[in-house]
């Protein structure tokens, strides 16, 4: 295993631990508080995903498939936290059963998948609530009644 296998780390409430699109270099086990996970919709609204708590691991699925971060994490109260680094992460599944390795990447692609048709369908719903919200706010359309004689 590296030399910084494991780094214990602190971080304040709003400290971005990383963005959507970056590459991964770490993953971090959640020790103490809890951070916030969004997703960019396609209409570029940041979507709430998850809160996630003590035991909690983020930034796990770009490091299995070597692919940039599918969402952005944000600390919502101070964390105290292990950083794992991505060599020592994928050091540690190269000795797990190759099944396990397959079904875990299989999963974790899996839920990429959810999470984007999830932000998407935040978006429709939250586009469709806000023009709901301004139709019933908008006063409704006087006519005169015409008499015809």
């Amino acid at each position: 295993m590296g030399v910084n296998e494991f780094k214990r780390t602190k971080f304040s409430a709003n400290t971005i631990l990383f963005k959507e699109g970056e590459p991964a270099d770490f993953a971090y086990i959640i020790q103490t508080g809890s951070v916030k996970i969004y997703k960019r919709g396609p209409n570029g609204t940041q979507v709430p995903l998850a809160l996630v708590e003590e035991g909690g691991v983020v930034g796990e699925m770009a490091i299995i498939n070597d692919l940039p971060r599918s969402a952005s994490v944000v600390v919502h109260e101070p964390v105290e936290a292990i950083m794992v680094d991505k060599e020592s992460f994928n050091d540690r599944l190269k000795d797990t059963d190759p099944f396990l390795y397959s079904l875990i990447k299989m999963v974790i692609t899996r839920v990429r998948h959810t999470s984007d048709q999830t932000a998407g369908l935040f978006e429709k719903i939250n586009s469709n609530q806000t023009k709901t919200v301004k139709r019933l706010n908008t006063p409704p359309k006087t006519t005169r009644p015409s008499f015809e004689m």
